[in-house]
């Protein structure tokens, strides 16, 4: 088994999963295998760790997959890298036990969701962020954000329909921090809903903007009621940092550790 750590911009891509139903539309899993079959001359069927939106980056997607190919496995990134799009890029390759599951072994994922609040769109990461043209209130979005820690029902920041029974949600770090005119929403947890991070972006937003309280978000909480919270941030904000398989103590590690380009950071 193979473990790759992979990053990706979603702005071409229909998010991670491939879609049998529209076998044409691109998405991330089948870029990597495509890639994966030219150089194995296998079928290969790729897991990835979260299943992205469309649109949603990566930095640290986690994906594995078996293979009988005797291509060493720290040879994959330079051989996929010279195949895959220029939007995907794999940084890294390990072999791993063959029961490795990037989903079902993993303990914590890092979410960030970059908003800019230029006067005007920036040039360079209008693409990778969303744009609020004005000043938003840090310090209340930063009180919500505690607010949203621990372990709740999360109904009111999932999508109203959904196959989902268990909505309950561990969510171990939620903070705003601010680098000149960019807010960042950090959001570490066990597991996320569908949409949920884009949710909880969407209603600090409001927040941010006096259009809701800081009182309101254990309303919304107890509520388990979707048209509760604010609308559902767009997805180019949004990049999925890390996904960890061991117990970190500190959540959100100094940007420099991370062996990876750092766009907004």
């Amino acid at each position: 088994m193979v473990k790759l750590t992979i990053g990706y911009l979603g702005e071409s891509y229909n998010g991670w999963q491939i879609q049998p139903e529209y076998p044409h539309v691109k998405t991330i899993q089948n870029e990597l295998q495509k890639a994966l079959k030219i150089l194995t001359k296998e079928d290969i069927k790729v897991l990835g760790a979260g299943r992205t939106d469309a649109g949603v980056s990566a930095l640290g997607q986690v994906a594995s997959f078996y293979t009988k190919s005797s291509i060493p496995h720290d040879r994959y990134p330079t051989a996929l890298n010279g195949i895959l799009p220029e939007d995907i890029v794999v940084y890294k390759a390990e072999a791993v036990q063959n029961d490795f599951h990037p989903i079902k072994d993993a303990k914590g994922k890092w979410y960030r969701y970059h908003i800019y609040t230029g006067g005007f769109p920036h040039i360079f990461y209008n693409k990778m962020s969303h744009h609020i043209p004005h000043k938003l209130d840090i310090q209340v979005m930063s009180e919500a954000a505690s607010l949203l820690q621990g372990e709740h029902d999360f109904r009111s920041f999932c999508v109203a329909k959904t196959s989902k029974k268990d909505f309950v949600r561990n969510i171990k770090r939620c903070q705003i921090t601010v680098q000149k005119s960019f807010v960042f929403l950090d959001i570490y947890g066990d597991g996320f809903l569908y949409n949920m991070v884009r949710i909880i972006a969407g209603t600090l937003i409001l927040i941010g903007k006096g259009k809701l309280s800081l009182l309101d978000i254990p309303e919304i909480i107890d509520a388990k009621d979707r048209a509760m919270a604010g609308p559902t941030a767009p997805a180019k904000g949004l990049c999925l940092v890390r996904v960890d398989y061991e117990i970190k103590e500190n959540l959100f590690c100094n940007v420099e550790s991370l062996d990876m380009p750092l766009l907004f950071y």
